[in-house]
């Protein structure tokens, strides 16, 4: 989320997906004010620190004077379509991400729930990925050296460009994908809204996906090294005997944001480097199957 004001010049850094949490109470406060299934029926996903809708609510109260001046809103796609088009315009995907704000059975805005959440706010045209949606003008070209003339698509969310690029395109096809954060994209055969998954617009018409996430994965290892130091470095790629595996009762991914970091230093430090990587390897092993069968059901 990247607010820019007429001329299209950000007006503060941009806002992260689903490891910003700073919307929490915007989340409880829309999902009191829409209700949760409503929300779940009209978008396909319940709010979650991965929605835009609650980001903007954020804004609004927290930044007013950036809210003041702020015409339009970007994504990374939107924002280059912009620089080298002059179109704004945002892929169905990514939209469908902005909860509460797209509507999945009418694939357009939720114009009434829109002006409620962000009031005033100029929302982007719509267009499938593959869709050709402007032409680089002569800045674009200046700034990038690519040829006027070009045609530009929408694109879309990276990973679902990823899950594109390996072949994922038909009901049933899945993606894992391992990275800072851990994803799994689904081509839904059946998209019913499912509480426990995103159910999102896809990259095309008619291809609606499933999707499911953890905010660290890879992510997760490094923070470690980085707490234990030169003592941990390598615990986490070490191969543990069978015999050793054990879930602990020190839980340790709820504690991956704000104070409660600080509370597992202290944890770590007093099970050891050896043990705290172990448990860090465990939790990731034991959520990803969890997130397979959500999917698969």
């Amino acid at each position: 989320l990247l607010p820019v004001d007429e001329a299209g010049v950000p007006l503060r850094p941009a806002i992260l997906y689903g490891i910003d949490t700073r919307a929490t109470r915007e989340i409880d406060e829309l999902t009191e004010r829409f209700g949760a299934e409503a929300i779940l029926a009209r978008g396909g996903t319940l709010l979650t620190a991965q929605a835009v809708g609650p980001k903007l609510a954020w804004l609004r109260r927290n930044e007013p004077e950036v809210w003041a001046r702020t015409k339009r809103v970007h994504m990374a796609n939107s924002l280059v379509i912009e620089r080298l088009t002059g179109e704004y315009v945002l892929d169905h995907h990514s939209a469908s991400q902005c909860d509460p704000l797209y509507d999945m059975g009418a694939a357009a805005w939720a114009a009434d729930w829109a002006a409620e959440v962000a009031p005033g706010l100029a929302l982007p045209r719509l267009a499938w990925s593959d869709e050709v949606v402007g032409r680089v003008h002569a800045g674009g070209s200046a700034a990038t050296g690519i040829p006027a003339g070009t045609p530009v698509v929408a694109g879309t969310i990276d990973a679902w460009a990823e899950a594109l690029s390996v072949g994922v395109r038909d009901p049933g096809d899945t993606m894992l994908m391992y990275g800072t954060t851990m994803f799994m994209v689904q081509v839904a055969a059946d998209p019913s809204p499912r509480p426990a998954l995103w159910l999102t617009a896809g990259v095309f018409r008619g291809g609606p996906t499933f999707a499911a996430g953890l905010s660290v994965s890879g992510g997760l290892t490094q923070w470690f090294r980085d707490v234990v130091g030169g003592e941990g470095a390598g615990v986490t790629n070490q191969r543990f005997p069978e015999r050793e595996v054990e879930v602990h009762r020190t839980r340790g991914m709820p504690n991956r944001a704000g104070d409660g970091a600080r509370g597992d230093r202290a944890q770590v430090a007093q099970r050891g480097p050896r043990d705290g990587g172990r448990r860090d390897l465990e939790e990731l092993a034991h959520e990803r199957p969890v997130q397979t069968q959500l999917v698969d059901r």
